[in-house]
């Protein structure tokens, strides 16, 4: 599992974090918000086509940096409660 730190947009904090490579994950990946972390799924519902194509323009580039253990353990943790 690696991980990418990016902006979403102008409006949003710095530090929103991008994790990919979670093979029991629709998609792959999820990404960090103010609140609970959003999926492809996330986005596909809610029509988001921009910001899918971005974050999986970001994970193609194959940028980013492995993931320590308190990454791991927070992508497990949401996991468990989406009964992955």
């Amino acid at each position: 599992m690696r991980k990418i730190t990016y902006e979403k947009d102008i409006n949003c904090k710095p530090g929103q974090t991008i994790y990919f490579g979670i093979d029991r994950l629709y998609g792959g990946w999820l990404a960090t918000t103010d609140g609970d972390p959003i999926t492809l799924n996330t986005l596909e519902d809610a029509g988001d086509e921009k910001e899918i194509e971005r974050i999986e323009a970001l994970i193609e580039s194959n940028w980013g940096v492995a993931c320590t253990a308190e990454d791991e353990q927070y992508v497990a943790e949401w996991l468990n409660i989406w009964g992955c």
